[in-house]
Formats: C-alpha cells, sequence, structure tokens
C-alpha cells in the first residue's frame, strides 16, 4: 500500500485561468506523482497574499521553487 504526500503548486496566472492565480495539488508516492483531478484538487485565488493564506490555514508549510521549475510556478507547499 503507497502512502501518498499531498503537495500544492501555486502558479502565478497560468494559461488556463490568466486572470489568477492556481494552487494544484499532486499526489506523491515511491516512484509516482499524480495530478489531483477533483474538484477539491485545484483552488483559484485573485492575489497571492489570498493563496498563501489559505496554504497557511490548512497549517503546511512553504517551499521556495526551483530555478528549473517552469516560471508560471511561484511556490510549494507541503
Amino acid at each position: 500500500m503507497n502512502e501518498w504526500l499531498s503537495m500544492w503548486v501555486v502558479y502565478e496566472r497560468p494559461t488556463d485561468f490568466p486572470d489568477h492565480f492556481v494552487v494544484r495539488r499532486f499526489a506523491i508516492a515511491a516512484n509516482e506523482v499524480v495530478a489531483g483531478a477533483g474538484p477539491d484538487d485545484m483552488m483559484l485565488f485573485d492575489t497571492l497574499d489570498a493563496a498563501r493564506k489559505r496554504m497557511s490555514e490548512m497549517q503546511l508549510s512553504c517551499l521556495r521553487r526551483h530555478p528549473s521549475d517552469e516560471p508560471q510556478i511561484v511556490e510549494m507547499w507541503l
């Protein structure tokens, strides 16, 4: 049985939602990463501060983006 870790990725104005900050959940196991497909796996925000507030309310910790990440990625939360 796999134990999954949820990682939330914050995107700044991605092409599918150019007027929002989008937070998407990815489930990670030993050798597998699965993008969430359910309605609870994505959130839209008008500001980065609002997205960060929600992630903090979920008691998650922020990780800075890696230089090789897509330019729309702001940060990740675990």
